[in-house]
């Protein structure tokens, strides 16, 4: 992802499609769909009134595949270890971002609902990974490796295979998408997609990230504001301009 400063010359704007190319390639932190849903006519017309994430979903299962060794991999996983009911939680706590009070609470009363659920657990965090597996009797993780001092799991220099990094990474989002039940923060991308790609009516989905009632293109549009103003501070305190000319 390239940095947020110079983010605006690698999109266009969604809401226009007056452009010559026949191909437009969009990048950003988020998805475009509600600027682009009024362009969905003609065979796109129903996709019109799906909600947002049944339209990634589709996109998604339709356009994007795993290549065959990793489902292969995937397919192993769920039915050597995937035996009973699961429960799937992301834990992103590297940066901090994940409140573990709050996720063991709203484990905790699942658990207590449904005893005999097994819990997969995804996280960035060797201490966390330990801690769970301390705390309940039935924890299952894929194997992967672990940064040493907590330092960041992806873009890490000292990660000894950034392509089997990657491949551990697709593993646990398609795993929690496989769950019953997902306990996640949408806040991070790694949550949002897990829960784009889960479709189980008969389970829960819960969400514990804070604004959570709130409109999806607004939590974003207040997180990129926050960003924006980050990136500004950080540069005026160093004596820059607070924007590459």
């Amino acid at each position: 992802m390239p940095p947020l400063h110079c983010l605006h010359l690698l999109t266009v704007d969604m809401r226009s499609l007056d452009y010559e190319e026949d191909i437009l390639v969009a990048c950003g932190f988020f998805e475009r769909i509600r600027d682009f849903r009024k362009h969905l006519q003609g065979t796109a017309d129903k996709l019109r009134a799906m909600p947002t994430q049944k339209i990634l979903r589709l996109l998604i299962r339709e356009h994007l595949s795993l290549h065959p060794s990793i489902q292969n991999q995937l397919d192993e996983f769920r039915s050597s270890k995937f035996k009973q009911e699961m429960v799937g939680v992301h834990v992103r706590y590297t940066d901090k971002r994940a409140n573990l009070s709050v996720t063991h609470r709203a484990l905790k009363r699942l658990l207590r609902r449904n005893p005999e659920l097994t819990v997969f657990l995804s996280t960035d965090n060797a201490s966390v990974q330990q801690q769970f597996e301390s705390l309940y009797a039935n924890v299952i993780t894929t194997p992967k490796w672990f940064p040493t001092n907590e330092a960041n799991m992806h873009n890490n220099t000292d990660c000894p295979d950034r392509v089997e990094n990657a491949i551990e990474a697709l593993l646990d989002v398609y795993l929690l998408a496989s769950c019953k039940h997902l306990i996640v923060d949408q806040r991070s991308s790694f949550s949002y997609v897990a829960s784009i790609l889960w479709d189980d009516s008969n389970g829960s989905l819960k969400d514990l990230a804070p604004g959570r009632i709130l409109p999806a293109w607004l939590r974003h549009r207040i997180w990129l504001s926050g960003k924006r103003l980050r990136f500004v501070y950080r540069r005026l305190r160093r004596g820059a301009p607070p924007w590459f000319q």
